[in-house]
């Protein structure tokens, strides 16, 4: 898998049009260099030849065939340009050889580059051929005469190929210049071509922020955002985005009305069999506990009213569970009073101790009380839950510690134990309904009456209260956070 970032498709289009400019520009620059350099080439050639012709024209002018070649001096029979070379061979000796330089003053070639010269005809074999003298490269031609005694003559003349040279470089470095205002050209109008393209795209992630930003995990949602407009176009690719989002939105909608539904349902049923089990078990339980203590009762059936009326007793503490759940699900408002946690903290604590004898209790608490703005009862009950699911999901000897405090503008209480910790794969869903952890967990859990509920209540008071409950785990420390709004004297 590519480590390398990620860049956006704006980007990526605006790279890929500025590099097919480039690789468009640099394809035409290359074909005119090739142009360009045969055009000067064939220019510089019809130079050559016509001054070749022009120096036979004029030693053979007077129409004698009995010339001595070896008496003449290329300065006097070769029409001179600067920048050119002159050359006669007469016999395989070089009689005359001068370089005309850029200042039009004859140079006499010495005698390496006369060497270089005969190495060059020896090679010749009748086109053009590059010589150089120094740092200069004469493009040069011969043409061998002939004479009426046998004496055979080479007229060699060249001119220099470095003028060609400059004008390719100096093209060159043009056409580069050009080249890079033109892609800097393509990068500026393709950035704004790409943008007013993206720009539908653009407001449909816009759209699909706004409704990942949304909480849809409870409650009845409304769905309001859409895409509209020239945005959801089939004739273009992000018309056709923009349709398929809204196609899965009024979809979502359509299931979330429907789990909304369904969850009103269930609260109501819940909310209502809770109401109507409480009085068929209080009778259960009264009836099984009279029995139980009622005299001539044979012992096995003493034994099976008093399970019963154990049973009934757990039941009522579901039922009471289901109840206080559903009573908060519907929206139930809790008192806003000023309480001090300091004592329920103490309170609860001491009812602890004596249910659960078997754990050491401590109580951390500051020298002021800890004052808070939030539902006595509620508050209450998250301390009795969160210090029974200490001591039920503990094992003896364990060192539970409540403590209470004032941060910012929280008020703060922390339940932690020293017991093993809660498994890494169910601390994520502590606070669920029903979530009881693991096997060992389960089955405490079903001793001491409790179906996963306790955790689950305590977050729903931590929301009507507008506070927060979390929790931390590891082994030999766990820890339980509720905060609620601190009172503002």
């Amino acid at each position: 898998m590519s480590d390398r970032p990620g860049r956006s498709l704006r980007v990526r289009l605006v790279v890929v049009i500025a590099g097919l400019i480039l690789v468009a520009t640099a394809m035409v620059v290359t074909t005119l260099t090739f142009i360009l350099t045969a055009s000067l080439n064939r220019q510089l050639d019809r130079s050559i030849e016509t001054a070749l012709n022009a120096s036979l024209t004029t030693i053979y002018a007077a129409g004698d065939a009995s010339v001595n070649l070896a008496e003449y001096s290329v300065e006097n029979i070769f029409p001179s340009s600067a920048g050119s070379f002159q050359a006669i061979v007469v016999d395989g000796a070089v009689t005359s050889a001068m370089v005309l330089d850029q200042d039009y003053v004859y140079r006499p070639l010495n005698d390496g580059e006369q060497q270089r010269l005969l190495e060059a005809l020896d090679r010749d074999d009748g086109d053009y051929f590059v010589l150089s003298f120094g740092d200069d490269r004469y493009r040069s031609l011969a043409i061998t005469v002939e004479e009426g005694d046998g004496t055979t003559a080479l007229f060699i003349t060249g001119e220099q190929e470095n003028p060609i040279d400059s004008t390719i470089t100096v093209f060159l470095l043009s056409a580069g210049a050009v080249t890079l205002l033109v892609a800097a050209g393509a990068v500026l109008i393709g950035s704004r071509i790409v943008r007013r393209a993206l720009l539908p795209l653009d407001r449909v992630v816009e759209i699909s922020d706004q409704v990942a930003g949304m909480r849809l995990s409870e409650g009845a949602i409304v769905l309001d955002r859409r895409v509209l407009g020239a945005d959801v176009d089939e004739g273009t690719e992000a018309g056709r985005v923009g349709l398929a989002l809204n196609r899965l939105l009024d979809n979502v909608e359509q299931s979330l009305d429907a789990r909304h539904r369904t969850e009103e349902a269930m609260r109501r049923f819940v909310a209502e069999a809770s109401h109507e089990l409480r009085n068929p078990l209080a009778s259960i339980r009264g009836y099984a506990e009279h029995y139980a203590a009622t005299s001539g009762v044979p012992d096995d059936a003493r034994g099976g009213f008093e399970r019963v009326a154990a049973e009934s007793e757990r039941l009522g503490a579901l039922v009471d569970e289901l109840l206080t759940l559903a009573k908060l699900d519907a929206g139930r408002v809790l008192r806003r009073d000023t309480i001090d946690l300091s004592l329920l903290v103490m309170e609860t604590v001491a009812d602890a101790r004596m249910a659960m004898p078997d754990h050491e209790w401590r109580i951390v608490l500051p020298d002021e009380p800890v004052l808070a703005d939030a539902d006595e009862a509620a508050v209450r009950q998250v301390l009795v839950n969160l210090c029974a699911n200490a001591g039920a999901h503990t094992p003896p000897g364990t060192t539970v510690t409540v403590s209470a405090r004032t941060e910012d503008r929280s008020a703060v209480i922390d339940v932690s134990d020293t017991g093993p910790g809660i498994p890494p794969e169910t601390l994520p869903i502590i606070f669920d309904r029903f979530s009881q952890g693991d096997a060992s967990v389960s089955l405490r859990s079903r001793k001491t009456g409790s179906i996963g509920l306790g955790l689950a209540i305590v977050a729903a008071i931590a929301k009507a209260s507008d506070g927060e409950i979390t929790a931390r785990s590891a082994p030999g420390e766990t820890v339980f956070r509720f905060t609620v709004p601190a009172h503002d004297a």
